[in-house]
């Protein structure tokens, strides 16, 4: 009886030992397959948000040709003006949009979902709407004979394009300082810039708004194709920021 005793027991803890170490194989496995998934997972969540924000450019774009429409095909593209209105404080491009009533008043629709805005800048961000989608720096460009000027303010006449599916209006920026927080900036200042520049950070491309009215995924080199071969005829050095936020000339 005894004998039977001490087998059963020992047989008992062999289970046991058995039972334990499945276990531990099979976190193992799910420790190795979790990893194999993890930059899968990743790059799913990457073109999740690349879609949002492509979406949210789309919806911002109606409301930008929807203004040009009602203005005789003119689009605010700088609001400085000198008289005593809000608006001489430098407001950023979209705020004659939200103001009057071409794009909601949902600042998470001007911003892309990739870049957190830091928290010490969201008021700022929301009133003077400058961390944004920059818009590509019109002034920048030699071309002129698109351009009105009304009391410092710089409207672009999207009557005179000849290339519209190639001028961009603006898209996924980023800025190196820490003046608005370090992330996006609502004006592009130069191709050129070291500073503020468009950011390829989805996929390595950038997505971009366009003046025929459609918005995608443009690569670097094609962002520098259509500002030199486009209606912007931008001539000087072309600059952007990689994925990982290091600026590179193109």
């Amino acid at each position: 009886m005894k004998n039977n005793l001490k087998q059963h027991e020992k047989n008992n803890t062999i289970g046991s030992c058995f039972t334990l170490i499945e276990l531990l194989v099979v976190i193992a496995m799910i420790a190795i397959l979790a990893g194999m998934l993890h930059p899968a997972l990743n790059k799913a969540r990457d073109r999740a948000r690349g879609a949002s924000c492509l979406s949210n450019q789309k919806q911002v774009l109606l409301g930008i040709m929807t203004y040009a429409d009602d203005h005789n095909s003119l689009l605010v593209v700088r609001n400085l003006m000198s008289a005593d209105t809000k608006y001489k404080e430098d407001y950023g491009w979209a705020e004659f949009l939200t103001d009057f009533g071409y794009i909601p008043e949902d600042f998470k629709l001007l911003s892309c979902p990739v870049i957190a805005i830091p928290l010490k800048r969201i008021d700022d961000a929301k009133k003077y709407k400058k961390i944004t989608y920059g818009m590509i720096n019109w002034d920048a460009t030699p071309n002129y004979t698109y351009k009105h000027w009304y009391d410092n303010q710089i409207y672009l006449n999207l009557k005179r394009l000849t290339k519209p599916s190639m001028s961009m209006f603006g898209g996924d920026s980023y800025q190196y300082s820490d003046h608005w927080g370090g992330d996006m900036q609502y004006y592009l200042y130069s191709p050129g810039s070291d500073g503020t520049n468009v950011h390829a950070r989805h996929s390595k491309r950038m997505n971009m708004m366009y003046l025929d009215g459609h918005a995608t995924a443009t690569a670097p080199q094609d962002y520098k194709n259509n500002l030199l071969d486009g209606d912007a005829g931008y001539t000087g050095d072309v600059k952007y920021f990689d994925e990982n936020k290091v600026n590179k000339a193109l």
